[in-house]
């Protein structure tokens, strides 16, 4: 039986409208209201996600605590990353 305690949060979405158009062409296609098929978009997608996190968790991977300094080094690339000091090498 379903959980009816599950609570919603109503999300509202911008599209441009070309992207619109396709979505709800798509939705057509499946007899879906639009938020139907958006919705079951964003449930395919988090199945997907807990498929590929229990496979990944089933393959028993080694996984090693970082040292401080290694992880205060990761934390200072990722903050470099994000203010756009990196460049993306396309190829090397």
């Amino acid at each position: 039986m379903a959980d009816t305690n599950i609570q919603s949060t109503q999300v509202k979405v911008t599209l441009p409208q070309q992207l619109y158009e396709h979505v709800q062409r798509k939705a057509d296609q499946y007899g879906l209201s639009l938020s139907s098929y958006m919705k079951h978009l964003v449930v395919n997608d988090v199945d997907e996600v807990k498929k590929l996190e229990k496979k990944l968790q089933s393959m028993n991977l080694p996984t090693f605590q970082m040292s401080e300094e290694q992880e205060r080094a990761s934390e200072l690339a990722l903050e470099e990353h994000r203010q756009g000091k990196t460049t993306l090498f396309a190829e090397i």
